[in-house]
């Protein structure tokens, strides 16, 4: 009985265990055949990892005076890099992921694109480190403690660890049948250094928080966003973006550039940015970033375990900057560059003949005198923004700095321009009267060392009073003038005049300095007495910018007044229905000179250009009266530079120039360029003056 028992019991265990099996078999079997394609999507959409990708705001668009556009935006295709579906969680750097790298770097190449390659400070071969920035310091720092490699290395051999890393040894192995140079290895091994620094931050040791996202390169063509397409590389992202589109070849000292974050990321954080988004790094854009820039949005991408977007959603909407019109007219500012490259290249045609042999490089500022507004400041050689990344390299290994802002940053001796400061210094003290005549001699002999000569010597001037001694540009009359009136009063009208301080223009600027005691304590150099006699002359450590003098002659122009320089005309918002901000004139301070001293130089520099002054027979037959001042400056060994400063119209002056030619030979050999300059504003004046305002609440 009790086996019978035990007997039926195992049957329905079995037939349990049976049926058991049955359901589950047919469980399964649903699941991988009948019903493989529900249970597949569900898998797919699981979300596995999520992301936030930084919603980039269209920056404010920049304008000229007259609504030119300068810089716009544009619609355009970013690449970006996700380094954790490049990389295999857990592995090592392999021949797909080098390959991958050199496959994106050949293409980028062939198609002309500009990638990023900022953070491994190592030069192409034969590599040196470059100037490290502060965060190039510290992302190499946490690589080397990463990899427990020493530091202290040189870069051949930090770039021989990197090659062994990352599969690039030697420099010229294949990898995946492709064959590389040390060029090649070199920018491979910058885009998987790029890589790896984000891998590892969002790894197992955040060190590194807060390094932006890679973006590979920007604004790319369509030709390079098809090769993406087509070769489907893991991790690898085609972003739609705005881009900055500059409209002119000119003004790229002024308009400057955008770029990542490169330092101060902290402060950039504590102003609501996000560690990926671009910034002015240069001129205006750096300048006026709080207009330009907006407020980035953001969204949230989530992905499965195979790296698919699953699911994507926007936690905040992007905010647009502010549009700014600046003070310059593109067209002046297009036309000056042009004359000052043709200039140059007349300067060395004619140069035995105008003592300019060796013409080289020259800066121009042109400023409304009774707002100080920069209608144009120019350079040559200059640089096209427009291909400003595509021409870097060559660009930065010019002799002349094409990169370097001349009129704000070059400082110069200004020469025999610098006399009405010194005239202004003489009159003012009490020194001198207006019409106190002083005779030449020809050889200044109060000391017995220095004793310096006039320029017109073994000749003179004869009597020479404030106008004339301007006319002819008497070193003379300067000499003996400078010595009586100190130089303690000339530094300071030469600070009065604004000259060795900051012009208030919202770009980087030197601020030069003017000679005396403290200038050349400062260089450790002795000054004597008879240092005065150079100084008063615009010599000895006398060095000011074009933006100075331009700024200097202006206050001469509108009876005394000294303006802040400026290129910010206005800010509107995005959509044009909101002034944020209209510019007004800005005194710095009124030179308080009395009207006769007003007068008398602003009849010296007349003089200059009318019969027997320095700049005669550049404005003879002139339609217009100009007031001007020539310069000479000595510089040891090399031909003088040409210094030449003016204003114009003389009875309702209008606008000042200030030119500096680097061995241009002298002021007269130089003034032909600044008439001819004075010829393109009164030829565009009638433009600029009545020309209708785009995208203006103002007239």
């Amino acid at each position: 009985m009790e086996g019978t028992k035990l007997t039926i019991r195992l049957i329905a265990m079995g037939l349990l265990t049976a049926a058991l099996v049955f359901v589950m078999g047919g469980r399964l079997l649903g699941m991988q055949f009948i019903n493989a394609e529900l249970y597949t999507q569900t898998n797919e959409h699981a979300v596995y990892r999520t992301r936030a990708v930084t919603l980039h705001a269209a920056r404010g668009e920049i304008y000229d005076r007259y609504g030119r556009p300068l810089v716009t935006n544009k619609f355009s295709y970013n690449l970006t890099v996700d380094p954790f579906r490049f990389f295999t969680w857990g592995k090592a750097v392999g021949d797909r992921e080098t390959g991958i790298a050199l496959a994106l770097v050949r293409a980028a190449e062939a198609c002309g694109a500009v990638y990023t390659d900022v953070l491994l400070p190592v030069t192409l071969p034969p590599f040196e480190y470059t100037e490290m920035t502060a965060a190039q310091e510290r992302y190499l720092a946490h690589y080397l403690e990463k990899k427990k490699w020493p530091g202290g290395m040189t870069a051949p051999e930090l770039m021989d660890r990197l090659f062994d890393e990352y599969g690039l040894s030697g420099g010229v192995q294949g990898i995946g049948g492709l064959l590389m140079s040390a060029y090649e290895a070199r920018l491979a091994a910058g885009v998987l250094y790029e890589l790896d620094l984000r891998y590892q931050a969002g790894g197992e040791k955040p060190y590194l928080h807060g390094i932006p996202d890679y973006v590979f390169a920007q604004d790319v063509s369509m030709e390079m966003v098809s090769r993406v397409k087509e070769n489907r590389w893991p991790g690898i992202e085609v972003v739609p973006v705005t881009a900055r589109q500059y409209n002119t070849a000119a003004a790229g000292h002024i308009l400057g550039r955008v770029g990542p974050i490169q330092d101060d990321l902290e402060g950039y954080r504590a102003l609501g940015y996000r560690d990926d988004e671009l910034i002015g790094v240069e001129g205006v854009e750096k300048s006026f970033e709080q207009w330009l820039h907006g407020a980035a949005g953001e969204r949230r991408v989530e992905y499965n375990r195979q790296g698919y977007i699953v699911g994507v959603t926007d936690v905040r909407p992007p905010q647009a900057g502010q549009n700014i019109y600046l003070t310059i007219d593109v067209r002046l500012q297009e036309e000056l560059e042009r004359k000052l490259a043709d200039g140059v290249a007349w300067l060395n045609l004619n140069g035995a003949e105008l003592r300019g042999l060796e013409a080289e490089a020259a800066a121009a500022v042109i400023l409304d005198v009774k707002t100080s507004e920069v209608l144009a400041a120019a350079n040559y050689p200059t640089y096209d923004p427009q291909t400003f990344l595509r021409d870097y390299a060559a660009l930065s290994a010019d002799p002349l700095k094409p990169l370097f802002n001349r009129a704000v940053m070059g400082t110069y001796a200004p020469g025999s321009t610098f006399k009405m400061v010194t005239g202004a210094a003489a009159i003012e003290s009490g020194t001198v009267s207006v019409n106190t005549k002083i005779y030449d001699e020809g050889m200044y002999t109060y000391y017995t060392f220095p004793q310096p000569r006039c320029h017109i010597h073994p000749g003179s001037h004869g009597y020479v009073d404030a106008v004339e001694a301007l006319r002819v540009s008497c070193n003379y009359y300067y000499y003996d003038v400078g010595r009586r009136t100190g130089i303690d009063q000339i530094v300071h009208w030469a600070h009065r005049f604004g000259l060795g301080q900051p012009t208030g223009v919202e770009l980087s600027e030197r601020i030069g300095w003017a000679a005396g005691p403290e200038t050349s304590a400062a260089h450790g150099i002795d000054w004597y007495p008879g240092n005065t006699l150079s100084a008063a002359i615009g010599q000895d450590n006398n060095l000011f910018t074009p933006m100075q003098l331009a700024n200097y002659v202006a206050s001469i122009a509108n009876g005394g007044t000294l303006h802040k320089a400026h290129l910010l005309k206005e800010a509107l918002s995005f959509d044009y229905s909101y002034e944020h901000y209209v510019s007004q004139p800005t005194p710095l301070h009124d030179l308080n000179m009395a009207p006769s001293t007003v007068k008398a130089l602003q009849e010296g520099m007349l003089a200059v250009t009318r019969q027997g002054g320095t700049a005669y027979s550049v404005f003879r037959d002139y339609p217009v009266a100009v007031a001007g001042k020539t310069g000479s400056v000595q510089v040891g060994d090399r031909p003088n530079n040409g210094v030449f400063v003016c204003y114009a119209p003389y009875d309702d002056p209008q606008i000042a120039v200030a030119l500096v030619v680097e061995k241009g030979g002298a002021g007269s050999t130089v003034a032909p360029i600044a008439r001819d300059i004075l010829d393109i504003w009164f030829r565009l004046r009638e433009e600029m003056a009545n020309g209708p305002r785009e995208n203006s609440l103002t007239s």
